[in-house]
């Protein structure tokens, strides 16, 4: 379990209360990005508890999600999504091919089976 202020004050975000402090704006942005979800405690009675739950693997941006980014991360973003995706098509082949020879060794396990 981590306290918020001293977690704000570890990544030098300060440890300003209330709803616009940096540190409560870090994580509204990142949820709204899909990076972190939250785990809310289910027991009613207990001492309200979340939980931050952090992809350490990220998906692409959405182009809607992009779109809002500051306009030399936007370009930036753009230029590194156009050459992940020209490197792309080799990859796509070769799990087509493996697809369909798993799909292939999968047929003759079946017809042998019968």
């Amino acid at each position: 379990m981590i306290e918020a202020a001293f977690t704000a004050r570890a990544f030098g975000l300060g440890e300003h209360a209330g709803r616009h402090a940096p540190f409560l704006r870090s994580i509204r942005r990142a949820l709204d990005y899909d990076l972190i979800g939250l785990d809310e405690g289910d027991d009613p009675g207990a001492v309200p508890e979340v939980t931050l739950l952090v992809r350490r693997l990220l998906p692409p941006l959405s182009e809607r999600l992009a779109d809002r980014l500051p306009p030399g991360l936007a370009l930036e973003h753009r230029r590194y999504g156009s050459a992940v995706h020209a490197d792309e098509a080799p990859l796509l082949r070769h799990a087509r091919q493996l697809a369909r020879t798993h799909h292939q060794l999968e047929a003759r396990s079946t017809d042998g089976a019968s």
